[in-house]
């Protein structure tokens, strides 16, 4: 269990239901959402064989605004034009990967990873002056991953651990790609308990034709981790 400090930039566009493109939105520039969050991070992982395991994680970076805007911008169907919006951009990732270390001593440890990110957006935009200029659009995007880990354990309690991940792949009617780095440093003080800091990055790009959500979402965080880790 940890916390995520995270720097995001998230690039958006909604397009309209009739055809066209719409706005490409930098959400924390032109629609104020805060670039700097904090984010509570879990994930859980079990190793059933010496040179096999599970992770299962979760993360939620949801953020809402309310800001001026000048000037007109197009979001989905409809168009504000010097307005005061209220926005609610939701995330939550649930991360899932199974791993195989192809080496593995005392010392250090190489595996290679198969698994998925399953990330759900919701978007919303309303004027605060004009009760029907509203738009609101949700997806969620399942993206497969695959990925390479490594280990090194300085002493046996202090371990250095690094994952790296990338998949780009057109599912139904979203096509796009992911990037994921991880890098923790962590002192397991105890038999049963750790802790550790860390750094994470991901990216996401994607082209979105459902009926419901048209458009595109490039988003990129990285920040800095502390966690605290349990074992059974």
């Amino acid at each position: 269990m940890g916390y995520f400090f995270v720097n995001s930039d998230t690039d958006l566009r909604l397009d309209p239901t009739g055809g066209g493109s719409g706005t490409e939105i930098d959400l924390e520039e032109i629609l104020g959402l805060d670039e700097n969050i904090d984010s509570f991070d879990v994930s859980v992982e079990w190793r059933f064989f010496d040179r096999h395991r599970l992770n299962v994680g979760y993360f939620d970076l949801s953020r809402d605004a309310t800001t001026a805007i000048s000037g007109t911008i197009n979001i989905g169907d409809t168009i504000f034009f010097s307005d005061v919006l209220k926005t609610e951009f939701k995330w939550s990732t649930v991360a899932a990967a199974y791993t195989w270390s192809f080496l593995q001593t005392n010392k250090y440890e190489f595996g290679l990873s198969l698994g998925a990110h399953i990330t759900t957006l919701k978007f919303s935009v309303a004027s605060t002056t004009l009760a029907a200029s509203v738009e609101s659009k949700s997806v969620t995007a399942p993206l497969p991953l695959l990925g390479l880990s490594g280990a090194y354990a300085f002493t046996p309690k202090l371990v250095l651990k690094a994952d790296a991940g990338w998949f780009g792949i057109k599912v139904g009617e979203i096509e796009g790609s992911q990037w994921t780095f991880n890098l923790d440093l962590e002192y397991n003080m105890w038999k049963h308990v750790g802790f550790g800091i860390g750094y994470k990055f991901y990216n996401l790009d994607v082209d979105i034709t459902e009926l419901d959500f048209k458009g595109s979402v490039n988003s990129t965080y990285n920040g800095a981790t502390v966690f605290l880790k349990f074992y059974l």
